[in-house]
């Protein structure tokens, strides 16, 4: 019977990861789960998170243990733009592996984003879809695989 070997492989960043990005954490389309987000639903949740002087916690996966939460998102970054809720954060990539291992999936460009929330109004659209009007945003999540397909990062930065 063979033993099987497993290699441990630990990411590394450059000296030049800055760890900060710019994304688009919701858009107005419709999700895989049949909800869409109306423009306007993020100003009341914009306005409490900057009124806070809070950061809003970043997770990787919406897991919620302590190493699973790799950065913040700066609420002052936060708008409703013509695509969507865009957002700006930094990973903490010197404190955190999992951090690490997301800015390289990101950097590959397979990551996207989602956001944990609570719903404070909605209704019933065309064709059974449920139309967010306002949310209580209280995380905001990298994951491979979110809901809403069209969220992605549009920008990181490293130092020149």
């Amino acid at each position: 019977m063979s033993a099987l070997l497993h290699k441990q492989v630990t990411a590394t960043v450059t000296d030049t990861d800055l760890g900060e990005f710019t994304a688009l954490a919701a858009t107005w389309e419709v999700d895989r789960t049949k909800e869409r987000i109306i423009r306007g639903a993020f100003s009341e949740t914009i306005k409490r998170w900057r009124a806070s002087a809070k950061r809003i916690p970043l997770h990787y996966d919406h897991r919620g243990d302590a190493d699973a939460i790799i950065g913040v998102v700066f609420p002052e970054s936060m708008s409703e733009t013509e695509d969507g809720l865009e957002v700006s954060g930094q990973l903490d990539l010197d404190r955190s592996e999992t951090a690490r291992e997301a800015w390289r999936t990101m950097k590959n460009g397979a990551m996207s984003l989602s956001f944990g929330y609570k719903v404070d109004k909605a209704r019933r659209g065309a064709g059974g879809i449920k139309e967010l009007l306002a949310l209580d945003l209280f995380e905001v999540s990298l994951t491979p695989a979110p809901a809403n397909a069209d969220t992605r990062v549009l920008a990181m930065k490293g130092a020149i």
